[in-house]
């Protein structure tokens, strides 16, 4: 080889290389966006379909704009308090220590409950925003908000 076809070569390799380069750190980061996505669409829909089936099982509702009150037919049970602490959805069950639904990935950034009820019948509307707990990499930082309506279902015991 001449001098002259390796730099030719050499340069062609760099730019391949660099070409390759930017395309890996295009897929790395996409899949970072991915992951902080699903994390935080799965906290949000579990937390959501645990609201909604114990307001669907609940007797009576008490609604604070950031706490919810359910009176339930079960001792073991009544009653079950769920509202956001500090970034975490939280849940009691008898006047027991609240446990936590989400997990520290996510950070439940609002948690309001507003009353949709209507002469007899009882319904709430719940609004829920989470965000990927991640503040040291902005590529990971996804907020999402999911909002959905609830009623206690008749019975006829």
């Amino acid at each position: 080889f001449t001098l002259v076809e390796l730099i030719v070569y050499v340069g062609l390799t760099a730019i391949i290389m660099g070409l390759f380069g930017g395309i890996m750190v295009t897929v790395v980061r996409i899949q970072s966006q991915q992951t902080s996505s699903r994390q935080v669409g799965e906290e949000l829909a579990f937390v959501m379909n645990v609201i909604k089936r114990d307001v669907r099982d609940s007797v009576t509702l008490t609604i604070a704009t950031t706490t919810l009150t359910i009176a339930t037919s079960s001792s073991s049970t009544d009653p079950i308090v769920i509202d956001s602490s500090s970034g975490i959805v939280r849940k009691s069950e008898a006047g027991g220590t609240a446990y936590p639904l989400t997990t520290d990935k996510v950070a439940a950034d609002s948690l309001t409950f507003s009353n949709l009820s209507s002469g007899t019948s009882q319904a709430i509307r719940i609004v829920l925003t989470m965000s990927f707990a991640s503040s040291t990499n902005p590529q990971k930082m996804f907020t999402q908000t999911l909002q959905a309506t609830a009623a206690p279902l008749k019975r006829t015991d």
